[in-house]
């Protein structure tokens, strides 16, 4: 079994306007309304895989609801935690013209140490030998920040996967930890570091062994148009993905942690899981709806996928 965890999900409200500019009035536009959050987006596409999969997390008010519901729908176990506030909406403004994504977060609810607790309970009921659990995204108001870090020891205490997708604060106090995989994108990757923004491959290679150190199997650098580079204790590998018509990038990063998490679970090697996670992002990439894939699609993308080693 696949857990997929999404602390503070949310509904996404996408409009596609172009030359978008602050302080003008924009008329009759009908956003798109999506279930959404990293670790949701994650779960979306591992479903569309054909994986099963469970959510873990909280929600709130009919917002929350109307996410649960969707998520159902597509055949993913709810074990989210029903609370006292409502679940956060965001906005993205995608201007296609401009190749500009704007986005406006709101803070979310907060959760209770109770209910914090509720949620590390129902992980350590259910989380079973080999399982695969991914912990994606921000932190809840109300969370420890190191609560990635917890949810990692409960993997190693049942013998499952823990993967880790997050940023800022969070990342810092998920370290040092035990994680069989981590994808920080190019820019998260440098802020940690203390990296210039502009580094070659060599630089990112060498940068990733050192923060394996930290605690990390296998760690993945993406890098947008770019590809990403992959490092573990045996290989080097870079992949180029083809070049395609770019929807909304919004997504794509969960959607390869959901291809790489979907082909560790079948067995496949490290050369078949990256290629898979970088053909569900492409894919994603290619749809204006956040956190989905097309089978089809991904299954011609892996062949084109140009992997080199470093």
């Amino acid at each position: 079994m696949i857990r997929s965890i999404c602390l503070n999900p949310v509904i996404d409200k996408v409009y596609f306007i172009n030359h978008f500019t602050a302080g003008r009035l924009y008329r009759d536009n009908c956003p798109a309304r999506y279930a959404g959050g990293k670790g949701v987006n994650v779960a979306k596409v591992l479903a569309l895989l054909g994986e099963a999969c469970a959510i873990y997390g909280f929600i709130g008010g009919d917002s929350g609801r109307r996410l649960e519901d969707e998520l159902i729908s597509l055949g993913i176990q709810s074990k989210f935690i029903e609370i006292a506030g409502d679940t956060r909406t965001t906005i993205n403004v995608i201007d296609k013209e401009r190749n500009l994504e704007t986005e406006i977060l709101e803070l979310g609810p907060a959760v209770a140490e109770e209910e914090l607790q509720a949620l590390i309970g129902q992980l350590t009921a259910d989380i079973a030998p080999g399982d695969i659990v991914i912990c994606s995204g921000a932190i809840i108001n109300g969370a420890p920040p190191s609560i990635y870090k917890a949810i990692a020891a409960i993997c190693v205490a049942k013998a499952a996967y823990c993967f880790l997708d997050t940023y800022g604060e969070a990342f810092h106090a998920s370290l040092p930890g035990q994680y069989y995989f981590a994808k920080p994108n190019l820019k998260e990757f440098s802020e940690y570091l203390g990296l210039e923004n502009k580094v070659d491959d060599r630089t990112i290679v060498a940068q990733a062994e050192r923060l394996m150190a930290k605690g990390f199997e296998n760690l993945m650098v993406s890098m947008g148009k770019s590809g990403a580079i992959l490092v573990n204790h045996t290989v080097r590998l870079q992949a180029s993905p083809p070049v395609i018509s770019n929807q909304s990038s919004i997504g794509s990063g969960d959607a390869s942690v959901a291809g790489y998490a979907a082909a560790i679970n079948r067995g496949s090697d490290v050369e078949e899981a990256f290629c898979l996670s970088m053909a569900c992002g492409v894919s994603n990439a290619m749809h204006r709806e956040v956190g989905f894939i097309d089978l089809s699609e991904v299954n011609e993308l892996k062949k084109r996928i140009e992997l080199r080693h470093l």
